[in-house]
């Protein structure tokens, strides 16, 4: 609505918008609204003519509320400034809708302000994309923020990993070629007894060369999806056992306590694959406790589960390396004065989940940790022949 002093056609063009509209003369008196304007405020046009512009703050400031701390002081600011001011504002009831205030002076052809016009936009939808876009981009720093430390991480790990692989394998060759090239030489004659002692620690450290370069391959495959397993019939207690054999070289006099359930059920499993898993655990019981302390050994079931435990006592994890500790690559904070690659917990649990099982790490009473390897018992159990129960060392057929 405009008043008569007002041409028709400045009242057909406030209503032809699609916003709240006003304009207020040089003395700050309301002279022209909208019916969406009137409506915003519960009023008709006539009803809001001739409003000073307090008036109308206050009237406005029934209905609508700052938004995020955006005070509308622009009513109160000199109308000398020609710059338009814009700030918005959210309606007090629901449903919350948020509308843009914006204010431009009116500018005579002198150059002088004769008033100044005044519109309310609703940009409920607006300021949700907006705050949707924010979150957007947020969560993309973020993310971008945890992928740089990550790749921080693996070029720090991978840095780690070269120097670790490089004196694993090293090492072993290193003696392998110190004990070979003395024997070559002939400078010295060997007794016999001390050529089975040279030839016994070549053996040894081939053996561990092999482990390292077998625990190698075995991520490769997992990484690569092609660690298929030949599934068979295994007898768990005789895993453990082929395990402890082969490590017989690195035990030195070491007490291990074995406690193997009686009766244990077969597995449908890749004996092989078993065996590098119950060996990476005991190697790692071996290589991180003490010397002097004992290892504990134990085969049992439960819940249709074979489960093998190695509990060491050694230094044991920190609380927030239970977990952790699985993560390729990652050595617990005690272990790394010792080399090593971070491959084989990473190894063991992949065995463990590509036979249906688990491999998990407890805290142990009276100090050390617990390894548990968990795999799912098989269907119907196999019927042994008596060739078999002779030949505890191989799996039944």
């Amino acid at each position: 609505m405009v008043p008569p002093s007002c041409p028709l056609e400045f009242g057909v063009l406030l209503e032809a918008l699609d916003s709240a509209a006003l304009i207020f003369d040089s003395q700050d008196r309301l002279v022209a609204v909208n019916t969406g304007a009137a409506a915003l405020v519960g009023k008709t046009p006539a009803e809001l003519l001739g409003l000073e512009g307090g008036e109308w703050s206050a009237l406005l400031g029934q209905w609508l509320a700052p938004l995020r701390d955006e005070i509308p002081q622009c009513y109160a600011e000199e109308q000398s400034d020609k710059a338009p001011s814009v700030s918005r504002l959210e309606t007090r009831t629901f449903p919350r809708r948020i509308l843009e205030l914006r204010k431009q002076a009116i500018v005579g052809s002198g150059g002088s302000v004769m008033g100044r016009l005044e519109t309310l936009r609703d940009i409920t939808a607006l300021v949700r994309w907006e705050r949707e876009v924010q979150r957007d981009q947020e969560r993309y720093l973020r993310d971008v923020e945890r992928l740089e430390g990550q790749l921080e991480q693996v070029e720090k790990y991978k840095m780690e990993l070269t120097a670790n692989v490089t004196h694993d394998l090293r090492t072993p060759l290193a003696s392998i070629k110190a004990s070979v090239s003395g024997i070559l030489a002939g400078d010295v004659v060997y007794d016999p007894q001390t050529l089975r002692e040279t030839l016994s620690l070549v053996e040894q450290e081939t053996d561990r060369l092999q482990r390292r370069v077998q625990n190698l391959l075995s991520m490769s495959k997992m990484e690569a999806g092609d660690s298929l397993l030949n599934r068979d019939w295994v007898d768990v207690a005789d895993v453990v056992a082929s395990a402890l054999e082969s490590l017989r070289s690195i035990q030195e006099n070491r007490r291990v306590k074995l406690e193997f359930e009686e009766d244990l059920p077969f597995v449908q499993g890749d004996y092989d694959q078993l065996l590098i898993a119950v060996r990476n655990l005991l190697e790692n019981a071996f290589l991180y406790s003490p010397p002097e302390s004992p290892l504990e050994v134990s085969v049992s079931t439960s819940l249709g589960q074979v489960r093998v435990r190695v509990r060491d006592f050694g230094a044991g994890l920190m609380p927030d390396e239970f977990d952790r500790i699985f993560d390729k690559f990652y050595r617990g904070r005690s272990a790394r004065r010792i080399p090593g690659t971070g491959l084989g917990l990473p190894i063991c649990r992949g065995i463990a989940e590509a036979h249906g099982g688990r491999l998990w790490a407890e805290h142990a009473p009276g100090g050390g940790v617990a390894f548990v390897l968990s795999v799912p018992v098989g269907g119907d159990q196999p019927v042994l022949d008596v060739e078999d129960l002779d030949q505890p060392g191989s799996p039944p057929q």
